[in-house]
């Protein structure tokens, strides 16, 4: 936590946590020791940066003058993003869910939306996907709609104008397509500006939908990095959004450690390879819903075309392992946080390979069960079950989750499943998995599930 003059005394303290209060009241974002410590640091530079005497002074200026908060909200947000930043997700979308997608609608129309684009490198990613489809060149009409608590993020989106830098993961032969040099910079080119609509939008804020006319139309929402950082309540009210804005089988792709914990009964699970997406559930589809068309088949390995097959165990790779291991040590020090980024980084790198790695998103579980995310750990735990192999670590954490919400009743059931697969596994102790978990690779996990079995059948 940031010390110094600004903090010293109760009242500047008071003033902080009314002005937590109204940033959270605002952006929806959940604060945990990290993010006061982070909003801390916003408030210092910005307190130095208009010379005021104290947090009491700034928390007039944000609550009357818009300016100023739009000048704070840049310091509040994770404006982290990148052209293509998730190759296998986008190479999903491509292959499989666009093909898929185009299957499904009797209008030649497909909408994309990138919720919260940040400056604009996720937005102009889909554009591109959607230009090298070749669905425009067969009376397709594709549109992008683009939206981000940050204006003056959106105001980069909107100029499309980039360092060298910020395109080095393309292929040149994409940079050279998509792109004209401009100075020492690189501009997009008009034919991807035209597709997409820019707009603020706060996911969590009281300020109506921008385009009112999408309600039930979007085809793919790609929401990476948002849904993480918010409230439960906030939460609640994006995912109710989220759901209202996808058509039938419309799909959402999200960062790998985030879910939709609050729209389970809109959504469904669903995976190609190594990826995991949400699809928008409803009564009638025009093809089946979590099955690659035959179109989108003929660039899949036959790993990535059997939806419905578990995964299978894989070695872990060193690095993948050093990763995972990292990521350990920062939830042991109660730091989820630190952790994400490591876990999303090893997700991306095994979806690359049509692999899941179920101890990274086995790892992200705990960091919400840290944080005491209950809804969310429950999400990620029961998608571990869905989507993999069973697993009694993974019935174990779904079991926290259901105990965190004092839902003993559904806990005890999943110690039962955990119990139950320990018996028919001999082998189970050889699951990485117990090795890499802060809590579980200190105590016996099946002590542990015998104590709560017994515990409860007490009661």
């Amino acid at each position: 936590m940031t010390s110094g003059p600004i903090f010293d005394d109760e009242l500047q303290d008071q003033s902080f946590d009314a002005l937590t209060g109204l940033v959270q009241m605002r952006t929806g974002l959940g604060w945990g020791p990290q993010g006061r410590a982070a909003l801390r640091r916003a408030v210092e530079a910005r307190i130095k940066a208009l010379a005021l005497g104290g947090v009491s002074a700034y928390l007039g200026v944000v609550r009357e003058n818009q300016a100023e908060w739009t000048k704070l909200i840049p310091y509040l947000v994770d404006g982290r993003t990148a052209f293509f930043g998730n190759p296998a997700q986008f190479e999903a979308l491509s292959l499989g869910l666009v093909p898929d997608l185009t299957l499904r609608r009797e209008e030649r129309r497909l909408v994309l939306v990138s919720a919260g684009c940040s400056t604009g490198e996720e937005a102009y990613s889909l554009a591109m996907v959607a230009r090298e489809s070749g669905l425009l060149h067969k009376n397709w009409r594709v549109d992008i709609f683009a939206l981000d608590i940050n204006q003056e993020a959106l105001k980069t989106a909107q100029a499309g104008l980039y360092p060298a830098s910020a395109l080095s993961r393309l292929a040149p032969s994409r940079i050279q397509r998509w792109f004209r040099r401009s100075g020492g910079r690189f501009m997009v080119r008009d034919e991807l500006k035209e597709m997409i609509s820019w707009g603020v939008f706060n996911l969590a804020g009281e300020d109506p939908w921008p385009w009112p006319d999408l309600k039930g139309q979007v085809d793919v929402l790609l929401i990476r990095s948002v849904l993480l950082g918010l409230s439960p309540l906030a939460g609640k009210k994006a995912t109710a959004l989220l759901a209202e804005l996808l058509g039938p089988g419309g799909v959402v792709l999200m960062s790998p450690v985030e879910g939709l914990p609050y729209a389970a009964k809109q959504f469904e699970a669903e995976r190609w390879g190594g990826v995991m997406y949400w699809r928008r559930t409803a009564e009638k589809f025009k093809a089946n819903p979590g099955h690659p068309s035959r179109k989108a088949q003929k660039g899949l390995d036959l790993a990535s075309k059997d939806q419905d097959r578990p995964s299978e165990p894989w070695p872990l790779p060193k690095g993948i392992t050093a990763e995972l291991k990292k990521s350990s040590r920062f939830l042991a020090q109660g730091r989820p946080d630190q952790a994400w980024p490591h876990l999303e980084a090893v997700l991306d790198q095994t979806a690359q390979k049509g692999e899941l790695c179920p101890e990274a998103l086995g790892l992200a579980v705990r960091g919400h069960l840290i944080c005491g995310r209950w809804a969310e750990a429950r999400d990620l735990a029961e998608r571990i079950i869905s989507l993999t192999e069973d697993r009694s670590w993974a019935h174990l954490l779904l079991s926290e989750a259901w105990a965190g919400e004092d839902r003993l009743v559904r806990a005890r059931t999943e110690w039962g499943q955990a119990a139950e697969i320990m018996t028919r596994t001999p082998n189970w102790k050889n699951d990485p998995y117990w090795r890499l978990d802060p809590v579980y690779s200190q105590v016996d996990p099946a002590e542990l599930v015998k104590k709560r079995l017994a515990a409860q059948s007490a009661e």
